[in-house]
């Protein structure tokens, strides 16, 4: 199972590379999935209400910093995601963003988070984790780049192993990739004990989502 899954990142993380699909990604998913977006904010509000320097790890076309964008105004967010497609594809969704708000975005892996030490009040990762080449080593950069007190969300997919998952995932929350091959929560957990993060958590556990949260 770890060498399919590997296999599949990587060509999943090929996929999100590719102009077409980033365009398609931000045309379809922006509509299609705002069950996950609307969820996700709601969980996040009370944390990014006082936030003033944001951070979307692994951002995509920026499509749920949009949603955080329209909560807060007169902030500092940074969008990293990995693809150079998927950030161009964005260019009007990431204008939404900083209509308000001030705005710096890096073609950069989590990995190598352009970040500085104790820089950003709080970081958020939406359906990111399960293409990182390296779990650990992103969370390290996430808990780096936090600031004391800050606040680390992880929000992504279960992998569907049951009809009932599989349904959630497609109907409800209109899912692209039915979690297949991702982690689990219970994977995302012990990644983040690797990472040093601290053992007090929230858990948050949507049917075929979940969403993790740890205060520095």
């Amino acid at each position: 199972m770890g060498h399919f899954k590997h296999k599949y990142q990587r060509w999943q993380t090929k996929l999100f590379r590719a102009p077409w699909f980033s365009k398609v990604f931000v045309e379809t998913m922006g509509t299609l999935a705002s069950p996950i977006y609307e969820w996700t904010l709601e969980l996040m509000r009370d944390d990014i209400r006082d936030a003033e320097r944001l951070c979307d790890v692994g951002c995509g076309n920026a499509l749920m910093s949009r949603y955080v964008a329209r909560e807060v105004r007169d902030r500092h967010f940074t969008l990293i995601d990995q693809s150079v497609s998927q950030l161009e594809a964005g260019r009007e969704v990431i204008k939404d963003v900083a209509a308000h708000n001030q705005v710096t975005s890096y073609a950069q892996p989590v990995e190598k988070l352009p970040l500085e030490d104790a820089s950003v009040d709080i970081i958020y990762s939406t359906g990111s984790i399960n293409l990182w080449s390296d779990p650990v080593l992103g969370l390290e950069q996430c808990k780096r780049a936090l600031k004391p007190g800050g606040v680390l969300w992880v929000f992504d997919q279960a992998p569907c192993i049951t009809p009932q998952l599989a349904l959630d995932a497609l109907l409800v929350k209109r899912v692209f990739g039915l979690g297949i091959p991702g982690y689990t929560m219970n994977e995302v957990l012990e990644f983040a004990e690797l990472a040093g993060l601290p053992r007090a958590y929230n858990a948050h556990p949507n049917m075929s989502l979940y969403g993790l949260r740890w205060q520095l």
